[in-house]
């Protein structure tokens, strides 16, 4: 077990462990702990920590983006969002929570118009953004008569998004709250939830991970059977704790 790390902490712990050591370009010697230089190695890890995201939410899951609108706008990109829970707007007057449509009953409410020619006011309602098939990833709004405004092209197609109406008229702060995966670790000095809280699980994610593509099943099962029962060890102490936070702060008692 060892404490509080950083990617490349994480990094020296998996290659060490699963002795691949041609995932880093500088394997660790006995006079150099090494592995500060990636070869493959971020990529399991990567994709173990996204596991992780996926089995459990974890304190680090449930986060808020802020975006200053400017006037007009009606659509606001979301990386690594994994669900929505709440939108808001905010001026100097307070908070409003947004109302949420379905995207069929958004078109519904501005169905005579685009709607980025719908008249700006306070922004009242949020929805999902809408992706293009895979097939017309190519294609941009420009290449069709009548245009959509609700629907992402190109390269956008792999980030999510919201749609806000109607178009702002004016700058808001809008917050989107929700889960979202942890930070994607990309160079020596990244930290996430994951490598500050539970590096010891990630570096067992990450070997997990190693062992899928390489398609080797009784590895898997190996390394997750233990990583999940711990996981569910660890999220039962984090539950506690956050029961007794409550305690703390608003005076309840349990009883039982």
């Amino acid at each position: 077990m060892f404490g509080p790390t950083n990617l490349a902490g994480i990094r020296r712990q998996f290659v060490t462990l699963s002795g691949h050591y041609g995932l880093v370009n500088d394997p660790p010697t006995d006079s150099d702990p090494g592995c500060k230089e990636d070869s493959g190695a971020d990529y399991y890890i990567n994709v173990g920590q996204r596991i992780l995201d996926r089995l459990r939410d974890n304190p680090g899951t449930r986060r808020s983006y802020l975006y200053d609108t400017a006037e007009g706008d009606i659509s606001i990109d979301l990386t690594g969002c994994r669900t929505i829970e709440t939108v808001w707007r905010s001026t100097s007057d307070g908070k409003q929570e947004l109302t949420f449509l379905e995207p069929a009953e958004m078109r519904s409410r501005y169905s005579t118009e685009r709607y980025s020619e719908v008249d700006s006011d306070i922004p009242a309602y949020w929805t999902h953004i809408t992706r293009s098939v895979p097939g017309q990833l190519s294609k941009t709004a420009s290449d069709f008569t009548y245009p959509f405004d609700d629907i992402q092209f190109g390269e956008k197609e792999q980030v999510g998004g919201i749609v806000i109406m109607p178009p702002a008229d004016g700058v808001y702060t809008i917050e989107v709250y929700g889960r979202w995966f942890s930070k994607v670790l990309n160079s020596n000095e990244d930290k996430s939830w994951w490598t500050l809280n539970e590096p010891d699980i990630l570096v067992q994610g990450a070997l997990a991970a190693m062992e899928m593509h390489f398609r080797n099943t009784q590895g898997v099962l190996d390394y997750f059977h233990p990583v999940t029962g711990t996981i569910t060890i660890l999220f039962n102490g984090i539950t506690k704790d956050s029961v007794e936070d409550d305690v703390f702060r608003t005076g309840k008692r349990i009883v039982g």
